[in-house]
This record gives structure tokens, sequence and C-alpha cells, in this order.
């Protein structure tokens, strides 16, 4: 607190009387041990749910160490913060105001007392912030780590159901980021626009074995995809995982950008897209690759082209150092 004073569950001192103000952070104890999530049930409609907060509510695991293990958190139109903090780090809270009164959330980038631990979402673990109703915008989902990994079955959603724009999806790792089998899905259904999604890795990301990665704005929906942000040191797409920010209805289909400091390379039958669909209205996207290296392959492919009545979009690759390898034959569900 401001006082100099703090408050500890697992060492109690004598203090002074508590009064009301606000904390300045979160320091983690030098036992801190990590978090496990195991929740899950079915609902009475057979949807999967899991550690669940009231709508419009905040659910925060920060812990040495975090693993969703098959587990799930859902936070209706609300936050979910997920942190990996190796003992004695700290990070600071601020106050926000997301939509549905003013709230606490965590502040990552003005400390520099943090050091970060891993995040595994195995087994089909999830997390979810989506509308829930019509009335609401889908929340915000950040996950802060050393190396992350997601595995086969788990996935990371947030669909705008709601009339304005839905909450951001940010991942950033100090280490890695591997998906394998994953999903991330946020797009608008109805008038507000997506959420944008950004992932900040200092090292390498690897998305294998048909990962998707969905900022699509569905058939029907009136409101704009959400950009993608890519900042690493390399980037891998391999075994049909699929990059798509494109457009189903009369809503514009999201911008790409990817900052890659060595190479990006795009194989085994994979698709980064930013198009404009069959029937679609709307735009395509933009594409804008800066990289050292690119090297496409294998029936893989990059597009930001239309197959509707939306105009398409416009593809620039900035390797000024380096190469550009496109290599082989199309495959069959991509343009020539």
């Amino acid at each position: 607190f401001s006082n100099d004073a703090s408050f500890s569950a697992v060492s109690p001192q004598p203090t002074p009387s508590l009064t009301i103000s606000q904390p300045l952070g979160i320091v983690l104890g030098e036992d801190s041990g990590p978090i496990v999530n195991e929740s899950i049930a079915q609902d009475s409609f057979g949807f999967l749910v899991g550690l669940q907060s009231l709508p419009g509510e905040t659910i925060s695991l920060i812990g040495n160490g975090v693993e969703i293990q098959g587990g799930g958190l859902i936070a209706p139109h609300g936050r979910i913060e997920v942190a990996s903090l190796a003992p004695r780090s700290s990070i600071d809270l601020v106050r926000s105001d997301n939509g549905n009164g003013v709230g606490w959330m965590l502040d990552y980038k003005t400390n520099d007392n943090q050091a970060f631990r891993d995040i595994y979402i195995e087994n089909g673990g999830f997390i979810d912030t989506s509308s829930g109703d019509f009335e609401h915008s889908s929340g915000r989902i950040q996950l802060r780590g050393r190396r992350i990994f997601l595995g086969e079955g788990s996935e990371i959603i947030n669909l705008n159901f709601g009339p304005s724009q839905g909450g951001d999806l940010d991942i950033v790792a100090s280490e890695t980021l591997t998906m394998t089998g994953a999903l991330i899905f946020t797009s608008p259904y109805e008038g507000g626009d997506g959420g944008d999604l950004t992932i900040e890795v200092d090292g390498d990301i690897a998305m294998l074995d048909n990962t998707l990665v969905y900022l699509r704005s569905q058939e029907g929906s009136t409101g704009n995809a959400g950009a993608f942000l890519i900042d690493a040191e390399s980037l891998s797409i391999d075994d049909e995982s699929e990059v798509d920010t494109s457009t189903r209805g009369t809503g514009a289909a999201g911008d790409l950008t990817i900052d890659i400091e060595n190479t990006f390379s795009l194989w085994g039958e994979s698709r980064l897209v930013s198009q404009s669909e069959i029937d679609a209205v709307g735009p395509s996207g933009s594409a804008t690759l800066n990289v050292e290296n690119l090297s496409v392959q294998s029936g893989s492919f990059i597009s930001t082209s239309t197959l509707g009545d939306g105009a398409g979009g416009k593809l620039q690759i900035n390797a000024s150092h380096g190469s550009v390898e496109v290599i082989g034959v199309s495959s069959n569900n991509g343009p020539s």
C-alpha cells in the first residue's frame, strides 16, 4: 500500500488497522507455488463449463507456473488474466473501466521487478470471455509467461455477439509460444467489431498440427474482424495450420501485420489469409509482412484476395536484407 504497509495471507504480522485505500500491486512470496486448474463440468444445455465468474467480472490466475489441464475458465463479457511469475516478482494494479463499472487490471509494463514462468493449456483446456448475450460485447483475455504452450484441443475463445467492439486478446511470452492442435477464435457475429489479437514473443513461435487462429467476421455480421499483430524472432506455421482474418459478411476482414526478426516459414499446406469469402460483401484485409527471410513451400499459400463482392486487399512483403522463397505447387483449396 502507499504507506509502505503490506498484507500477507501466509506470513501474518502485527500491523496497524488497515484502512480502505488503493493497493499498488501484488508480490509473489518466496514459497509461492503453481496453480493447476482441472475444473470441468457440463451444464444443462450440454456445454462444457469450468471455473466461471459472474457476467462482467474478472478471473485472475497468478502463480509460480500456471497449468490448465483439461479445465476451463469462463468470464462472460468479463476479463481473464493468466500470469506465470517467479517468486519475489511483482506486478502493478491499475484501475480500469471494463464497461460494467470500474475494476482492477494487472499492469505488467511499469514494474521491472518481475520474471516470468511457464503456462500450459492442455488436454482440452479452454479460456472463454465471449459475450454470453446480445446486449454486452465480449471481454478481454491476457496471458503473460515465459514459455507458453497450447496443446491438442486447447481453446481460447472470445466471440462478440454485442453491439460494440469486443475486448482484445493479448499473449506475451518472454521466450517461446508453441501451439499444437490448438484453436484461437475471436470474431464478431452481430454489429460490434471483433477485438484485436496481439502476440508478442521475444523468441520463437510455432503453430503446428492443424492449429487454427480465426479472427473472421462471420456470416450475417456487420462488424469488422479485428486486427492481428504477430511480433517475434521467428515464426513457423506448419502441418495444415491456418491463420484467417477473412470476412463472410458485410463487415471488413481484419488486417494482418507480421514483424519477424529472422525467418517466417509457411509449410505443410498451411494458410495465411485475409480475404473476402464467397457471398461476402465486406472487403478483404491487408497483410504486411516485415521479415528477414520468408519461405512458402509444400502447398502453403498467402492470400488477400476476394472470392465474393468485396474488394481484395493489399499484400506487402518487406525482406530488404534477406530472401523470399515461394517453392512448389499450390494446394487445391488455395488460389493459384
